[in-house]
């Protein structure tokens, strides 16, 4: 996928002189996933998973005990962090 680069709303491929628009259906699409992203990563970045991560390899539970949340719910941002 390096080959590809997303510019303007646009799909360009390097060998290819003529860009691919995104359909108005593509575009909702990008405009919500986004959202639903970055607000994964903001939650991750409030609750110092990156941090607590960062200085050694820990399992779902030590993350979840470490930071004093739930379980499930630590699993679930971790993998859509992932």
């Amino acid at each position: 996928m390096d080959r590809v680069h997303i510019l303007q709303n646009n799909i360009i491929d390097k060998n290819d002189e003529n860009p691919v628009p995104q359909s108005d259906h593509q575009k909702v699409l990008d405009i919500i996933f986004g959202r639903w992203r970055s607000q994964i990563l903001y939650t991750g970045v409030v609750l110092g998973i990156f941090d607590y991560v960062k200085s050694d390899i820990k399992n779902t539970s030590d993350i979840a005990n470490g930071l004093y949340l739930d379980y499930e719910l630590t699993y679930r941002l971790l993998r859509a962090l992932g």
